[in-house]
């Protein structure tokens, strides 16, 4: 078999970055070079690589196998070159306040495991200010809902956050179930900064909102006053596991909305990659271990 290494390269490139504009940026090649490439590879191996589903490319299953097969040896290869202890100094991402609140100390644990020598600092921001800020280069990476193109590498984390309505233990056994009916006229609170309220209230223009800035100050409203509360589940499974809280079975669907992580593009840092690989590969674990202790 004629092994060109090159082309597996070429490959994982793609499946990693979900994309093969962006790949090819990545690479320096151009994109019909790299399409042709990924071609050449499926013919030899006889087996289709990927297709094209509602977001873009998608890995077929033969090429999630190859992929996984590859990002092991690729990691590997790198390791050779680069020392992980040689990543140091200071490195600032910009985040949302519920993600800073709750999930980003998990990550931040995790990360001074990894890179001991690497200072970790975050700004919480709202989201019309994230750009500003990478842009003046107030931050390195930006952890948001939203994806940016252009100037920038956006790739898409793997977890989409399971969102929920919750009220109190009281209020829960007279709501019970949250229906389309039961929304008409009803109030609920959100926080009006989270794409996942912003979508909700666009479809459901009916209910009567209480928009907040916080998950703190939406939970406290909630108890308060006895109403009803849309979050992302693991900002408030301390809440429920507690039994300050009550989830609240609905039939409506919500949703998935996915996380993003975002550099410019062709930054060269090797902090920023190392950051832009670590959420790339952990992203995800903060609510695995939240799972595993229920």
């Amino acid at each position: 078999m004629n092994f060109n290494l090159n082309l597996y390269k070429y490959f994982y490139e793609v499946a990693y970055y979900g994309s093969y504009t962006k790949a090819a940026d990545s690479l320096m090649i151009s994109q019909p070079s790299l399409s042709y490439s990924v071609k050449v590879l499926e013919n030899q191996l006889n087996k289709k690589l990927f297709v094209r589903g509602s977001k873009g490319i998608e890995l077929t299953k033969y090429g999630k196998f190859l992929y996984n097969k590859l990002d092991i040896v690729f990691k590997e290869l790198q390791s050779i070159n680069e020392d992980d202890d040689e990543i140091s100094g200071n490195i600032t991402l910009g985040v949302r306040s519920a993600f800073a609140y709750k999930v980003l100390p998990f990550y931040i644990n995790e990360l001074s495991k990894i890179y001991p020598n690497l200072q970790i600092n975050f700004v919480v921001v709202t989201h019309d200010k994230m750009l500003d800020l990478l842009k003046n280069g107030d931050v390195d990476v930006i952890i948001d809902e939203y994806s940016y193109d252009g100037e920038y590498n956006s790739l898409e984390l793997e977890y989409s956050y399971e969102n929920i309505f919750f009220t109190t233990i009281d209020n829960a056994k007279k709501v019970k179930l949250v229906t389309k009916d039961l929304l008409d006229g009803c109030d609920i609170c959100l926080v009006e900064t989270n794409r996942i309220s912003r979508e909700f209230e666009k479809e459901y223009p009916i209910c009567k909102y209480i928009k907040v800035q916080s998950t703190p100050i939406m939970i406290n409203m909630v108890k308060n006053l006895n109403i009803v509360g849309l979050a992302p589940l693991v900002l408030i499974s301390d809440d429920i596991e507690k039994g300050n809280l009550a989830r609240l079975d609905t039939n409506i669907k919500f949703p998935k909305l996915n996380m993003y992580v975002t550099c410019h593009r062709g930054d060269k840092d090797k902090k920023v990659k190392a950051m832009m690989e670590f959420f790339k590969a952990h992203f995800g674990n903060y609510e695995k271990s939240v799972q595993n202790n229920d």
